[in-house]
């Protein structure tokens, strides 16, 4: 718990489980989140990365983002619902 008025930054690295990605189509596959801001706050300044694996490319996302490297989308955002659900979809990278 912080004192009123001062804050922190926090940083995550998590791997996730293959459980929490569901195929849409053949070779797409979805990842949702749902961030939620907490009460009182105006914004909530939120800093997301996604490496992607390797082969695979970002198909159709709910939000915007910015590609940094082959396989790695990072989303910056000040969230300002009390409820916002980013959305990524990615699939096979097919090339001609």
């Amino acid at each position: 718990v912080l004192p009123t008025g001062e804050s922190q930054n926090i940083e995550l690295q998590v791997a996730l489980p293959p459980t929490v990605v569901f195929s849409s189509q053949e070779g797409e596959f979805t990842y949702k989140l749902r961030l939620q801001k907490q009460p009182g706050l105006d914004t909530l300044p939120f800093h997301l990365q996604v490496e992607l694996p390797l082969g695979y490319e970002m198909m159709i996302s709910s939000t915007a983002w910015d590609r940094t490297g082959e396989n790695t989308w990072v989303f910056l955002e000040q969230v300002s619902q009390n409820f916002t659900e980013i959305e990524i979809s990615f699939g096979l990278n097919v090339q001609p």
